[in-house]
């Protein structure tokens, strides 16, 4: 899967990276941008949008989130994969993991697609 912004008369058939509202029409995130959606884009000013393309064997963002998630998790925890692309990553019992505070602030600076929080009394 390629990432990128393309100009908008190349977006058709891509998929939306961000949910987008227009005039009350929702263009959703994951959407296939279609020649209603181009429109609207270009009667609003739009003349760039940075949407996914697609290649060949591609997986969504859903199945590779539960791939990744199906590894990451072992006993006592559990999972789910939100329409949001968000996958979270829950103990199924008290005490399952404890971390300082910094340790788990300098984790969240990695990258803005990974979160890593814990609960009193969890945190060190």
């Amino acid at each position: 899967m390629r990432c990128s912004e393309f100009n908008v008369n190349k977006v058709k058939g891509l998929r939306c990276f961000e949910e987008i509202h227009l005039n009350g029409y929702t263009i959703a995130k994951g959407k296939k941008i279609d020649d209603k959606d181009i429109e609207l884009l270009k009667k609003n000013n739009i003349h760039k949008l940075f949407c996914a393309e697609e290649e060949l064997n591609d997986v969504n963002f859903q199945i590779a989130l539960r791939q990744l998630c199906a590894q990451l998790c072992g006993e006592s925890t559990a999972y789910s994969i939100g329409d949001d692309g968000m996958a979270r990553i829950v103990a199924t019992q008290d005490g399952v993991f404890a971390c300082s505070e910094e340790r788990c602030a300098k984790f969240n600076r990695f990258s803005d697609f990974a979160m890593l929080n814990t609960i009193a009394p969890y945190q060190q």
